[in-house]
């Protein structure tokens, strides 16, 4: 859903228009999508490191220093993750919080998790 900083028109009004399903008003979306421009921007390093390692060491285990760093870099994406949510909180207004919560519950429950990393022999 983010775009790019330098976003053409043309991207801008596709992000708006998939947030528009919340029903946040103009300030209350703008807020969001900076914010997400901002977690996809710092995501993106963190997401480029773990692709390094995963290329270098596919089965890394998790005691060994590419394991350790894999482990430190997921850290690194919950503890952005929480300053996301936190940014969210301080910008939009109580009822955008509201809607965007409420529209996120909506979502999750159309989504299914898939685990990762099944044992062998399943």
């Amino acid at each position: 859903m983010a775009e790019p900083e330098d976003a053409t028109p043309e991207q801008l009004g596709r992000a708006r228009s998939k947030i528009r399903a919340a029903g946040l008003n103009e300030d209350d979306a703008a807020a969001f999508l900076n914010a997400l421009a901002a977690f996809r921007e710092a995501s993106d390093g963190i997401d480029a490191q773990i692709v390094e390692i995963s290329n270098r060491s596919p089965i890394a285990l998790p005691t060994s220093p590419d394991g350790l760093r894999i482990e430190e870099l997921h850290r690194q994406r919950k503890t952005l993750v929480a300053d996301i949510v936190s940014l969210l909180g301080a910008r939009l207004s109580v009822a955008g919080m509201d809607k965007l919560y409420r529209h996120l519950q909506r979502e999750k429950r159309g989504m299914k998790l898939i685990p990762m990393n099944l044992p062998s022999g399943n």
